[in-house]
């Protein structure tokens, strides 16, 4: 058997370290205490970087949407006075049925002239105008109809300037958000700021004010001249079926997303905000 003498000389255990005493464990420079009441010096100094660091953030973020701005815009100008409008006013005069007019465009203008018959016509029975024989009222339509026809090319070579110029803004913003990705993180931080430093009433008004102008009951009417507009700015002849289906399931889309990142996030950034819009939402 073994002797006291082998057992001493076993390897012992290293003991763990317990504190000297529960007031060591609370109020040592590791403790508790140090945790609750932290160095004011070391508060002080991180408060002091997060603010030059927002600072920062927000003096980049302005130049950074700025530029978004500005650089898109400018690009299309060169673009349609400098490339676009001298090479399709050179293509226009050499292929002159380019540009020529649609179906639609010629119903429109035949309407055009029908109505300026009726104009002489009322002029010369109410006395403003000498009455006129048939043979001048076929020469003023004429005119009138070549006058519709070199508006009507014109107008439809701008709008193909219109889609180099704005094709070229596109690419051009583009480009920026694909060079410089982690703007987008910064941007994003600065406006949560913007927006957490609002009061709940003003959340909840700008909030109620972005989706009354995109997906209110009003908003219809809005949207149908938006895409009625872009449709001539680019010389395309939109069915109004086709807008109509567009505004019927667009806009509803957007608001099944909006009312979803209401419940699912904005609910859980601020809440009190939440109560607010939905107050202001009723009335």
């Amino acid at each position: 058997g073994s002797t006291w003498a082998d057992w001493a000389k076993q390897p012992r255990r290293p003991s763990r370290r317990r504190p000297a005493s529960r007031d060591s464990f609370l109020m040592g420079d590791s403790g508790l205490a140090s945790k609750f009441d932290p160095d004011p010096d070391a508060v002080e100094g991180a408060l002091m970087f997060e603010a030059r660091v927002n600072r920062f953030e927000s003096r980049e973020s302005v130049k950074y949407v700025a530029m978004l701005f500005a650089a898109p815009i400018l690009t299309g100008f060169l673009v349609n006075h400098l490339v676009a409008d001298p090479i399709l006013q050179v293509y226009g005069k050499t292929h002159p049925k380019v540009f020529e007019m649609t179906s639609n465009q010629k119903v429109r203008a035949a309407k055009k002239i029908h109505m300026e018959e009726k104009r002489i016509k009322f002029n010369a029975s109410v006395g403003h105008a000498p009455s006129i024989s048939q043979d001048e009222m076929l020469e003023e339509l004429e005119k009138k109809a070549r006058e519709l026809q070199h508006e009507q090319i014109e107008e439809n070579r701008i709008a193909m300037v219109n889609v180099f110029a704005d094709g070229s803004s596109a690419i051009t913003l583009f480009a920026l958000l694909l060079l410089n990705r982690n703007m987008a993180q910064v941007i994003s931080r600065t406006l949560d700021r913007l927006f957490t430093g609002l009061s709940d009433t003003g959340k909840a008004f700008i909030i109620i004010l972005i989706t009354d102008i995109l997906l209110g009951y009003h908003s219809e009417a809005g949207w149908h001249e938006i895409l009625k507009l872009g449709s001539e700015h680019y010389g395309l002849e939109a069915e109004d079926s086709a807008i109509y289906l567009f505004v019927a399931i667009v806009p509803v889309t957007m608001d099944s997303i909006f009312k979803y990142w209401v419940f699912r996030y904005l609910n859980r950034l601020a809440p009190s905000a939440t109560v607010t819009y939905r107050a202001m939402n009723r009335h």
